[in-house]
């Protein structure tokens, strides 16, 4: 649309334009008398004076704008200038926020590790100590008091070796390889799961359509999986003493054209689906009675995010808990 003072100019010239033809035509005309020449004349003189004086008021108008819009481009040049000397200190105090952050976090990394490490030793110690005194002592208070001080302490063992493994998860590189789906993940059962006392009076079942190759890092996906493998059997309802019955834990793999999923299910505590986030967070726990499964999961969701894959809880039951995860075929 045209603007107020492009119409404003095109009515002036449009005046001037009527004015001089009227003018010319009464110079063409021969019947006309000299006084009507005379009235004609002075007419056409008050409307040429009329319209240089509209032509004045709208340049005076149009000066005073220019005027004040010169101001407003200096007010906003220099709103402008100053807007970029706070965004210049804004950015250079997150920068070095960041550096700070940065540093906080690599000195609280360095802390966890070696404390970690540190106590891990004395630890072993007290292991040593409940099991040398479990060997001597015959008095049934004292051996039960014993035995919940070795559970209590391997439990601590558990927990401090897995802060180690979260550590090193964040500052270990990604380096791929070729592997098998299959062949990967019965050997992450025979060389971890079937060596451990958790996993007594489980049995694994594996689903899968075809064997297929893929490239990732195969020391993360095996803390990844075997994560997975041991929270399913941790959280499993029966107690590792009262397994009469082979509990199943399921194994399905699904391919699809960028990307293959794997499912994890098991009979274990049923988790709400309200807090089907929450419990990849570290230490979380859905019920009193699944303690630790926070940390597992946590250490999963962690390498999974390495790998550049996902995780979720599919479903959980009263009788059936799934878990998913998702994984390219080819790390980038």
């Amino acid at each position: 649309m045209p603007e107020e003072k492009d119409i404003i100019k095109y009515q002036l010239f449009q005046t001037e334009d009527k004015i001089l033809a009227d003018a010319k035509h009464l110079l063409s005309s021969e019947s006309t008398s000299v006084e009507a020449m005379k009235g004609a004349y002075r007419l056409l003189t008050a409307r040429y004076e009329s319209l240089l004086e509209e032509v004045k008021i709208h340049t005076k108008v149009g000066d005073k704008l220019q005027a004040k819009l010169h101001t407003i481009n200096e007010e906003l040049e220099l709103a402008k200038e100053n807007l970029e000397k706070i965004v210049e200190a804004r950015t250079a105090e997150l920068k070095q926020a960041n550096i700070d952050l940065l540093a906080i976090n690599e000195e609280l990394d360095s802390f966890v590790y070696r404390a970690a490490h540190d106590i891990r030793g004395p630890l072993a110690t007290l292991l040593g100590l409940c099991n040398l005194a479990k060997m001597e002592i015959a008095e049934a208070n004292a051996l039960r008091y014993f035995d919940m001080l070795q559970t209590t302490a391997l439990r601590l063992d558990h927990i401090l070796a897995r802060l180690i493994i979260i550590n090193k998860l964040k500052k270990q590189e990604v380096v791929p390889e070729s592997l098998k789906i299959q062949e990967i993940i019965n050997e992450i059962i025979a060389n971890h799961a079937y060596k451990k006392e958790l996993f007594v009076g489980v049995r694994f079942s594996l689903e899968i359509a075809e064997d297929f190759d893929f490239q990732t890092d195969k020391d993360i996906l095996e803390i990844l999986l075997y994560n997975l493998l041991e929270n399913a059997a941790y959280t499993i309802i029966t107690p590792v003493n009262e397994r009469l019955n082979h509990e199943i834990i399921h194994v399905k793999i699904l391919a699809y054209e960028q990307h293959f999923e794997v499912f994890i299910t098991h009979k274990g505590y049923q988790i709400p689906l309200e807090v089907s986030e929450k419990i990849f967070n570290m230490f979380y726990r859905p019920s009193e009675k699944a303690e630790l499964t926070g940390l597992k999961l946590y250490t999963a969701k962690r390498a999974v995010e390495k790998l550049k894959g996902r995780i979720w809880l599919v479903t959980s039951q009263k009788d059936k808990t799934t878990f998913g995860i998702a994984l390219p075929y080819q790390y980038k």
